[in-house]
């Protein structure tokens, strides 16, 4: 994908006008197009944010919540209970080749309906006995929620004795993580993404976690695609526990910037800053560039980034918009051509990323 171009482009932006290009006339074809993209508009609840969307986007998201790594899939409660029982035959069944104990915990979360969790090895390759793996599920809502962490227990271990565990500052975090993974799991509840809450907390694809904005550490990934232009996608991404250190409109400075646009026949086409129409100050950069696809493919990735001091107030958040690029939702089909024309790419990002802003009461 053209984040690659990446770790020196994302977010990257010139300072003055003079590296801006004025827009050309739409053609009518264009603007049949741009019509026909962002006409159905629809709110999509992204962290404590919104964001208004193509309305029949397909979704995908990553979330890291306290350490614990969270998932969410669409299932009926009969193909969950289907898949717990045999998750445990084979979680049983599972032999190191060391010697090792590979399941060491399994049974139901607290007093949660329809929940599962599993304390075990991980992996059958684990080159020691003292190594975790804490995965936790619940069905809720037409969702399986899944939960999962590492974790460590060497009073257990074979290396109990060893001298130099006097060093480790801790020596067995499975209860806390456990815990950890435990509440959570209560807490989370299963959501269409069509679905806006109205009470204070952070929505995930296919998920909901209740509460105030008490917690720095939620970071929190949502990825969108136009199902009949899978090369077209936004990714939404939010930090509470991250600060950048600089701003985009700052980073062009870095002679590297100039380097890596020249390498991917790269130019800008805008930058600068805005005001949303939920009051949210922010940056963006809007590129044209090849893509690192194979073969590389004439793209664009459109940038934006806003509340750069971050908190659990106010988490940092970046909004990318990639064209001609290919993800997950392309299925490893190559991406041959853009989809979207210039102008129509820009019309598409100006009609969705104006309208990124605060959800009510979400804080």
């Amino acid at each position: 994908m053209m984040r690659a171009i990446g770790a020196v482009l994302i977010g990257v932006a010139v300072l003055t006008s003079a590296c801006q290009q004025k827009s050309r006339d739409l053609t009518e074809q264009e603007k049949k197009t741009v019509m026909n993209t962002t006409t159905d508009l629809k709110p999509r609840c992204v962290g404590r944010y919104l964001i208004d969307l193509p309305g029949d986007v397909r979704s995908a998201g990553v979330v890291k919540l306290q350490g614990v790594i969270v998932d969410f899939s669409s299932k009926t409660q009969e193909q969950f209970e289907h898949d717990m029982e045999q998750l445990e035959v084979e979680l049983k069944a599972t032999k190191s080749p060391t010697g090792y104990r590979y399941l060491y915990e399994y049974g139901k979360v607290r007093n949660i309906d329809h929940s599962r969790y599993f304390v075990s090895l991980g992996s059958r390759a684990s080159p020691s006995d003292a190594v975790r793996f804490i995965e936790a599920y619940k069905w809720d809502r037409g969702y399986q929620i899944k939960l999962n962490i590492d974790a460590v227990d060497f009073l257990h271990s074979e290396d109990r004795d060893q001298p130099w565990l006097n060093d480790l500052p801790v020596k067995n975090d499975v209860p806390e993580k456990s815990r950890r993974v435990f509440d959570l799991l209560e807490k989370l509840e299963g959501r269409r993404d069509d679905v806006i809450p109205t009470q204070p907390g952070a929505c995930f694809v296919g998920g909901f976690l209740p509460g105030k904005a008490v917690s720095e550490d939620e970071e929190i990934q949502s990825f969108f695609a136009l199902p009949d232009k899978p090369d077209v996608g936004f990714s939404i991404e939010t930090f509470g526990n991250m600060k950048p250190g600089d701003t985009l409109l700052r980073r062009i400075k870095d002679e590297t910037v100039s380097y890596a646009l020249k390498a991917a026949e790269g130019r800008f086409l805008r930058t600068g800053s805005f005001d949303t129409v939920g009051g949210m100050k922010a940056e963006e950069s809007l590129i044209a560039a090849l893509t690192v696809d194979t073969p590389p493919v004439h793209g664009f990735r459109f940038s934006l980034e806003t509340n750069y001091a971050s908190g659990a107030a106010s988490p940092y958040l970046l909004l990318d918009m990639d064209v001609g690029a290919s993800n997950f939702f392309t299925k490893g089909e190559p991406v041959t051509k853009a989809s979207l024309t210039e102008g129509e790419a820009i019309a598409l990002w100006d009609a969705v990323s104006r309208t990124l802003r605060r959800r009510p009461n979400a804080f």
